[in-house]
């Protein structure tokens, strides 16, 4: 975990761009965090979701979101739930859209590592977030982690991967229409990650990738047609050279590919962004590793594709 307050900015990446394919975009306004914001797009409009810490002290949830334009932010400020009250946040939470809502995942406190969640409507049923609520599986056993989770939207579930607390990957579903969260699993093989996790889906999979215990990139696909996880293995590049050092991680579907953005550096910073793309049409499917449009960053990011573009908001 990182502990310093930092500014949120924001650069967009153009693949069709020549030659600098990575452009800076005006940052959040007044939007700080001692973590990892979470980015998404929904219903046309570009969200970012972070801690911040609030005039009291407190560690809270805010939230900004583009205006007319992509790259207009709106001010940032605390969410507010059902019944008017600021959301405790430790950590980066995560999320992610599913069935007209937007889903928020995140730690509410350092004192224990459940975690809790809520879902947001722009319009019509629930408008405004829902209180927050622990995450609870199908036993209605409290759902812990020891690291921040990552969520992504899979073949009509919300998808939760996360750590246990000691440190090997689980998941748990949420059915939109049940409401209602499934078991939670260890993903097979007693997976360790100690930080760095991020999911999403791609051409029928589920992807993701983690960090191991030898300091690389990991990845795994999950295949709910048959029900089965693949093996674990090395992000390697096309060069079949691993990719190294990573401390916070983020991957969004962008064009045809996966694109993947990394922070590399000191734990607290400052270091370099990075980043590679996936595409499984071939033989080697990883890129190599490219620079990231920051010379200069901190721990903490994550990206969305948004109206051609594929936005990358980062601690800077």
């Amino acid at each position: 975990m990182t502990a310093e307050t930092r500014s949120l900015l924001c650069a967009s990446y153009d693949k069709d761009a020549t030659p600098e394919k990575w452009k800076p975009v005006p940052g959040i306004p007044g939007a700080g965090s001692d973590f990892a914001p979470a980015v998404e797009a929904y219903k046309s409009l570009l969200y970012c979701v972070h801690q911040d810490v609030a005039a009291d002290g407190s560690s809270t949830l805010w939230w900004s979101h583009s205006g007319e334009a992509p790259i207009a932010w709106t001010e940032d400020e605390a969410v507010r739930d059902a019944d008017g009250r600021t959301v405790p946040c430790v950590g980066a939470p995560a999320v992610t859209h599913a069935n007209d809502f937007l889903y928020c995942v995140n730690h509410r406190s350092g004192a224990n590592n459940y975690l809790w969640w809520s879902r947001y409507n722009l319009e019509g049923e629930e408008t405004g977030w829902r209180n927050w609520q622990p995450v609870e599986d199908k036993e209605h056993s409290i759902v812990r982690s020891a690291n921040p989770a990552a969520l992504a939207v899979y073949d009509g579930l919300v998808y939760c991967v996360h750590d246990d607390e000691d440190g090997e990957l689980k998941w748990i579903t949420y059915d939109t229409h049940a409401r209602a969260w499934g078991e939670d699993s260890p993903i097979p093989g007693g997976i360790p990650s100690r930080r760095v996790l991020a999911v999403e889906r791609y051409k029928g999979l589920l992807y993701v990738l983690h960090d191991g215990l030898d300091d690389q990139l990991y990845w795994i696909t999950y295949d709910s047609a048959t029900g089965e996880w693949g093996p674990d293995q090395h992000v390697e590049d096309a060069f079949d050279r691993p990719v190294k050092g990573a401390r916070t991680l983020a991957v969004s579907r962008y064009n045809d590919g996966l694109y993947c953005s990394y922070y590399k550096g000191p734990d607290t910073g400052p270091g370099a962004l990075h980043w590679l793309k996936y595409n499984s049409d071939y033989e080697n499917p990883w890129s190599t590793e490219q620079s990231g449009p920051a010379g200069r960053a901190y721990p903490g990011l994550d990206t969305a594709p948004y109206f051609g573009l594929d936005y990358l908001v980062y601690r800077g």
